[in-house]
């Protein structure tokens, strides 16, 4: 999974630039519940624990999830991202929040050890997937959970030319031998949810997401 489907410049931080108006966007929404309610169903959160999101933009998952832990830091390598997420969990009154920003792809995982270390949509924006993968089971308890949706292999329409993407999604067989090449056991993968976008044609594309999941031995 390390190598990239494209040589993308760095990212501009066009996710400083779109934060203020990325909720907007009512895909990412319904995305997101979607997201949260497959992870909930697999995961089952408990109060009891200590949790990790990263490239938690603003928020979209992170205050769906954080009612049912106990502590949840979310990261992201955006501060305006993390701003909108700030007021967010100040006007929801969510006081189990932590936040850092932070590339977890150029640097380790902070904090912890965690129970838990969820992600949506971001591995396609990490270029050493593998590498990151293997800090993040180091940074997990032992029987800590990691849980990760992303895209389905597609043919690149999805970002386009969108600098920072590194992946055109995951073959979802690729995605089960990498978490098991990390040191992961009883590593899953499912249906997630069924992005909808408009395509060349004017018709609407579908893209297939998957959540993958895998546990930390004991």
């Amino acid at each position: 999974m390390t190598d990239s489907s494209q040589s993308p410049e760095q990212p501009d931080n066009r996710f400083d630039r779109l934060a203020a108006t990325w909720d907007e966007n009512p895909v990412r929404v319904r995305m997101a519940r979607a997201v949260a309610q497959k992870m909930a169903e697999r995961i089952n959160p408990e109060a009891s624990m200590d949790a990790l999101e990263f490239g938690c933009g603003t928020g979209l998952v992170t205050i769906l999830m954080a009612p049912s832990l106990g502590r949840l830091t979310a990261l992201d390598s955006s501060a305006n991202m993390l701003t909108e997420l700030q007021r967010k969990s100040a006007d929801l009154g969510l006081s189990n929040l932590s936040f850092i920003n932070a590339d977890v792809d150029k640097a380790d995982i902070p904090g912890g050890p965690y129970h838990l270390i969820f992600s949506n949509m971001t591995l396609h924006h990490v270029e050493n997937s593998d590498a990151l993968l293997k800090k993040i089971q180091d940074a997990l308890k032992p029987g800590g959970i990691l849980a990760i949706t992303d895209l389905d292999l597609e043919d690149g329409s999805f970002h386009g030319d969108m600098p920072g993407v590194y992946h055109t999604g995951f073959k979802r067989g690729d995605v089960v031998s990498a978490f098991e090449k990390a040191g992961f056991v009883h590593c899953t993968v499912e249906d997630a949810h069924v992005v909808e976008k408009p395509g060349k044609n004017g018709g609407i594309k579908p893209y297939p997401m998957f959540l993958a999941t895998g546990r930390k031995p004991d």
